[in-house]
């Protein structure tokens, strides 16, 4: 079995990874994916390396994760992910009535106040913080959009941004109001971003996930607004907010001082 398993990770693998490249996947479901499939390789070497590879090993493979706590999300990535490897590259059986697909768990997500979110983007800590909170409430594009967002990406005239390879690999326009558009061209002229309208901590680089992750728990916490960790990238995605919050926001910051 363990000769089986080494086979595995040499050749298998890589098939698996070259199938998703030829597929066109995004480069992070690409690395989503065969992260997955490893996970699950081990597994199956320290629970039942005397096991054959089958589905009924995906079977216990899925309960124990279930078991183990892990989110919906995370077992139904799991899911996708060896079912892709087992149909497209192992060419094994897949019975759907042995494996079916975990449902969907239906979460409400918290909406906040109009207020709530005035101090929450009051209570991040730089201006260029408190305007990319704004930029995603605003637009509702997904966290990674907005930090790949490009300078060129914003078109003052029609006003609308591009999100270049969004999810699906699509590329769509998104409306932005006047409201943003005048808070954007301030924060231009005061923070000179390079390539992508938010820098990291480099000049010409992106801003990261986790970096904004952090800084909306650090604006929550300071707003007073108590959520857990876990909740955020739900809060990041699903709440937008409204021109009246944006127009109100952004009377804040015409009073602040440019030159602090």
């Amino acid at each position: 079995m363990r000769r089986q398993l080494k086979y595995i990770y040499d050749h298998h693998l890589d098939d698996f990874e070259d199938f998703m490249v030829l597929k066109n996947f995004s480069r992070r479901t690409v690395t989503a994916y065969m992260q997955a499939v490893y996970q699950f390789l081990d597994w199956w070497d320290n629970e039942y390396p005397d096991l054959p590879m089958s589905d009924d090993v995906v079977r216990k493979y899925l309960v124990f994760r279930f078991e183990s706590n892990k989110a919906w999300q995370t077992v139904n990535s799991d899911y996708s992910a060896i079912q892709k490897w087992f149909k497209n590259v192992l060419m094994l059986r897949w019975d759907i009535q042995k494996l079916p697909r975990p449902r969907k768990e239906r979460q409400l997500p918290r909406v906040f106040s109009k207020e709530d979110i005035v101090k929450i983007i009051e209570g991040a800590s730089t201006f260029k913080h408190q305007v990319l909170l704004t930029f995603i409430y605003v637009t509702g594009v997904r966290l990674s959009e907005a930090i790949h967002m490009r300078i060129d990406d914003v078109d003052g005239n029609r006003k609308q941004i591009r999100i270049s390879k969004g999810k699906g690999n699509k590329d769509r326009y998104v409306l932005i109001p006047d409201v943003l558009l005048e808070l954007l061209r301030t924060y231009y002229l005061r923070e000179r971003p390079e390539e992508y309208l938010v820098n990291g901590k480099t000049k010409g680089k992106p801003f990261s996930q986790r970096a904004v992750q952090w800084t909306l728990q650090e604006a929550k916490k300071n707003a007073g607004i108590k959520t857990t960790e876990a909740s955020t990238p739900c809060e990041i995605a699903t709440l937008h907010i409204t021109l009246k919050v944006a127009q109100i926001w952004f009377f804040y910051r015409s009073r602040w001082d440019t030159s602090s």
